[in-house]
């Protein structure tokens, strides 16, 4: 396991977008009307207009995914899979698993 990124919840995408480029010398990984992905010089920040939570993500194997039953796992549209904790205090931690290739 080890750290992916980390995800705020914004107001607008495409200001947001604007924003931590102009600020942080952003490459856009992914960029849409609800959501965006963005390397900040080697660390990944998600952008959302609230259909995720602020949360930390760690990538994991499949393996590893799969050691969390009773989990619901989601199937994003970038074909990533995940799942979604809350620790003690309400903080979201996502486990996440890029498709291969």
């Amino acid at each position: 396991m080890k750290y992916d990124h980390t995800a705020f919840i914004v107001k607008s995408i495409k200001k947001s977008v604007d924003w931590y480029s102009k600020n942080f010398n952003t490459k856009i990984i992914h960029y849409s009307e609800d959501w965006a992905f963005l390397d900040v010089e080697g660390t990944k920040l998600a952008l959302s207009t609230g259909k995720h939570p602020y949360h930390l993500a760690f990538e994991v194997t499949e393996k590893e995914l799969a050691t969390h039953r009773g989990k619901k796992v989601l199937h994003h549209r970038d074909g990533t899979k995940s799942v979604y904790y809350e620790d003690l205090d309400g903080n979201a931690i996502e486990l996440i698993v890029y498709p291969k290739g």
